[in-house]
């Protein structure tokens, strides 16, 4: 079958007409895409490609380092042509030895001589690099995709740069067509990687080969291993906004009633006074929340997913390269989401031996305070709390000091830290102060 009639358009080319076009491995691996010419492929041990072989003598090597990332692609025209290797050095990609492009956030550097040249990305809200243009403004690349990955027909200078889909790089040498995702390659004409998902385990419905689970409108793979939406982040912060807004209504209304306050009891004027007040510190509470969405989504040295767990836990873990939120429920988020500021405003993130936030609290009143701290952002969402608190300042050190689970404590440091303020209270009172 022909190529289509647009130059460097997607499509699936049905290169031969025999069974067993394809073949895999034990692990699951592609070993042979006769379709695409492929006749062998060859695995490491973290079942990634280390040789790739053509029924016409072309072929691709490569390169990694013991963690899977990528080092050095060769590439030969023929068996017996002279390789033209290229490296990967952090940001820096060489061709043939030859620096000839750095990786920079939000596009990248070539050079004209030694002048670098910036480029800069145009993307849209998967991560997918839709126009390239240079410092000037002039439009140096378009890129149209189809829902899982493939490039329309009505793309341009294609080869300009290869980092398209996803902000993955395409590999077109020889026809191989792929997006290295790093832990996998896929192949956005069939919409399927071509090997097993390490994380398959995860999704028993779901083919292991599958992408985003069959849903890329929705849904982004950022690694190859676990497929986000990244609109769960505008959900959350659309939850925290509606919230706010509801509380400002509640406020509106009971303004109202007390214009009427001579007609009220004192003691009726005082209950809405201190709905009012109170409503007033859980939307100051909320927005500070709001905030902190906008906090994580700009921050550049980290990639934050929310994953609903089961049985009211919460925690932060970091995992897979990124920084999982693991909460049951949209309050819990919020808590997780407060720690996590909390340590970007103290110097950054922290995690133990088992991947866990740590509290970055320096005393133990610090401790304390952003444990508490995170309660009551939660509480302020929807008057959730774990203790026996019925408002906003009733989360305090005895209050949070006592949450208890399966009956021992959860807060072992804040009881502790209650416990002292208490006996050096008591100790203050007998000397008179």
């Amino acid at each position: 079958m022909n190529d289509p009639t647009y130059n460097g358009a997607f499509n699936f080319n049905d290169g031969v007409s025999q069974s067993g076009e394809y073949a895999y491995d034990k692990n699951g691996n592609l070993t042979k895409d006769l379709n695409k010419k492929i006749s062998s492929i060859k695995y490491n041990f973290l079942n990634l490609p280390s040789s790739i072989t053509y029924s016409t003598g072309k072929s691709a090597t490569y390169i990694y380092d013991a963690s899977g990332m990528k080092l050095q692609t060769s590439y030969k025209a023929s068996s017996s042509a002279t390789a033209q290797p290229t490296d990967y050095c952090g940001n820096m990609i060489y061709e043939n030895n030859v620096l000839k492009q750095i990786l920079i956030d939000g596009g990248y550097i070539t050079f004209n001589g030694s002048t670098p040249v910036y480029h800069y990305y145009l993307q849209d809200h998967q991560g997918n690099n839709r126009v390239v243009c240079n410092a000037s403004g002039t439009v140096e690349q378009v890129n149209h995709y189809y829902p899982f990955g493939g490039l329309y027909g009505q793309s341009t200078n294609g080869d300009t740069q290869r980092f398209k889909y996803n902000g993955k790089e395409l590999d077109r040498m020889h026809g191989l067509d792929l997006y290295d995702y790093g832990a996998r390659h896929y192949d956005a004409a069939i919409g399927r990687f071509t090997t097993v998902d390490p994380l398959a385990e995860k999704y028993y419905s779901i083919s292991p080969y599958a992408y985003c689970g069959n849903d890329p409108i929705n849904c982004i793979d950022p690694s190859g291993m676990k497929w986000e939406n990244p609109k769960d982040s505008l959900a959350l912060a659309n939850d925290i906004q509606n919230t706010i807004s509801r509380l400002e209504k509640n406020n509106t209304k009971n303004g109202e009633k007390l214009k009427n306050r001579d007609r009220m009891s004192s003691k009726k004027i005082a209950r809405l006074e201190g709905r009012i007040a109170e409503n007033n510190e859980r939307i100051g509470n909320l927005k500070k929340s709001a905030d902190d969405v906008k906090l994580l989504g700009d921050d550049m040295n980290h990639v934050y997913a929310i994953e609903k767990i089961g049985g009211g836990k919460h925690h932060v873990v970091q995992k897979e390269g990124k920084v999982y939120i693991e909460t049951s429920s949209t309050a819990l988020t919020i808590h997780e989401m407060t720690h996590i500021s909390q340590s970007l405003s103290h110097g950054g993130l922290n995690f133990d031996e088992n991947g866990l936030l740590k509290n970055v609290g320096a005393t133990l009143r610090m401790k304390s305070d952003m444990e508490i701290e995170a309660y009551q952002r939660q509480y302020s969402y929807d008057l959730s709390f774990p203790g026996n608190a019925s408002s906003l300042s009733g989360i305090n050190y005895m209050s949070v000091g006592n949450i208890t689970d399966d009956g021992v404590r959860v807060y072992p440091f804040i009881h502790q830290y209650y416990m002292n303020q208490q006996k050096q209270m008591r100790i203050n009172k007998k000397m008179g102060f």
